[in-house]
């Protein structure tokens, strides 16, 4: 019955795309003037580095949906039940990210890798909200130093988050120093804010003996019930895209 129409359809491409742009920015420094901006479609991410003790991460791009109209609804179950295009949103993110691991391989003395390449489609609770999740394992993202770990590559070479940037240290550790200063700490959780110039990043973590959580300040507090905004100006056309998207929404 949702099949019969191209306005009830449209809004499902709208919401790939929307995950399809938050890829896109993975990564990249500098955007095209005139590039749509995923945000307009009522579409929240951000970009998480969940630090292991090993020294390896999970990589997460995490893309939320307003859900309150019977379209919003009906064009996330779509999304939820269309494997093909959950696969080829995986893919180009698996793809992105190993290519950024293969550039950063070659700036550190250790193996970088990406592995495990994983998503999910789901709603809360209540089912006003859609959740797509892109995640993949980078192996030694992370310099190990006995029980110390630094993060910097691939961030410090000139990186610019288009949005929210966060970094989880391990379970027991916290924060030794950070360059730059975070923009927000929530707990030993760290968050720059988009359009931050990462160049020189670095975190180094340590295992925390004090039972303090951190020794990291910051300008704010998140509200624990807010998401993070992600700005999603992008090149488009890298993903073929663009005229796909233009006819939709026409």
């Amino acid at each position: 019955m949702r099949k019969g129409s191209d306005s009830t359809r449209r809004p499902v491409w709208v919401l790939a795309l929307c995950v399809a742009v938050a890829v896109a920015t993975v990564g990249a420094t500098v955007a095209p003037v005139g590039a749509q901006s995923a945000a307009d479609d009522g579409a929240e991410s951000t970009f998480v580095v969940d630090v292991e003790e090993s020294g390896d991460a999970e990589l997460r791009l995490v893309t939320e949906f307003d859900l309150t109209t019977d379209a919003e609804q009906a064009a996330f179950e779509e999304l939820q039940s269309d494997t093909g295009r959950q696969q080829e949103l995986l893919d180009e993110y698996e793809t992105r990210m190993d290519r950024i691991a293969t550039r950063a391989d070659a700036d550190v003395d250790r193996k970088m890798a990406v592995s495990d390449p994983r998503s999910s489609v789901e709603t809360n609770d209540e089912g006003t909200r859609g959740v797509v999740t892109l995640a993949v394992r980078w192996s030694a993202l992370a310099e190990a130093d006995g029980d110390e770990l630094t993060l910097e590559e691939p961030f410090a070479s000139g990186y610019q988050s288009d949005g929210t940037f966060t970094v989880v240290p391990p379970k027991g550790y916290g924060i030794d120093s950070t360059t730059p200063g975070p923009d927000a700490v929530d707990g030993t959780t760290l968050r720059w804010d988009a359009g931050t110039d990462l160049s020189a990043f670095s975190v180094v973590l340590t295992p925390d003996t004090s039972g303090a959580e951190s020794g990291a300040t910051a300008g704010s507090t998140p509200d624990s019930n807010s998401l993070p905004g992600f700005g999603f100006a992008t090149a488009l056309t890298t993903l073929g895209l663009l005229a796909l998207y233009s006819v939709r929404r026409e």
